[in-house]
């Protein structure tokens, strides 16, 4: 039988980094079900008389990152942790997350990293479901040695 050529949703990694960014360690955030990342970027207008058609120039780009975390009952110290990137947690700061196509110690697996605040956390209450916050995180300025850590398209190697 053939390899599969393509990934399944469900076989995507999300992680958050617990450690530094020089010196990372990831855990992986296994109360989510669907995540899922929203890359836009935005269209200078560069159009000239040279062409009849609008032509755009390379802008910016923005970055969503969406989790719909399961809510646990107790102690749930990865639910703490994400919440000290808004300020109800004790100790606010930006998180790095990484979204990623596999897991984050195999060579190949790619996606997002990046420090993130968050955004948003409405809670879904449905009579007929498990519990659910629907996280959503921004990437914010994370400064580390002196150095602004630049959101990235990560490939391990």
């Amino acid at each position: 039988m053939a390899a599969a050529d393509h990934v399944i949703g469900f076989d995507g990694k999300t992680y958050y980094n617990a450690s530094t960014n020089a010196s990372p360690s990831w855990t992986e955030i296994t109360a989510v079900g669907d995540a899922s990342l929203d890359l836009s970027f935005s269209e200078p207008d560069v159009s000239t008389r040279e062409s009849i058609f609008e032509l755009i120039g390379l802008g910016r780009g923005q970055a969503t990152i969406n989790l719909s975390y399961l809510h646990q009952t107790g102690t749930d110290a990865v639910f703490n942790d994400l919440l000290n990137a808004c300020r109800l947690g004790s100790t606010p700061a930006p998180k790095q997350l990484a979204l990623m196509d596999g897991n984050i110690a195999t060579s190949g697996s790619k996606g997002l990293r990046a420090y993130c605040a968050m955004t948003g956390m409405p809670q879904s209450q449905e009579m007929d479901n498990g519990m659910r916050y629907e996280m959503s995180f921004r990437p914010a300025r994370f400064v580390e040695a002196s150095a602004v850590i630049i959101p990235d398209w990560f490939v391990v190697p």
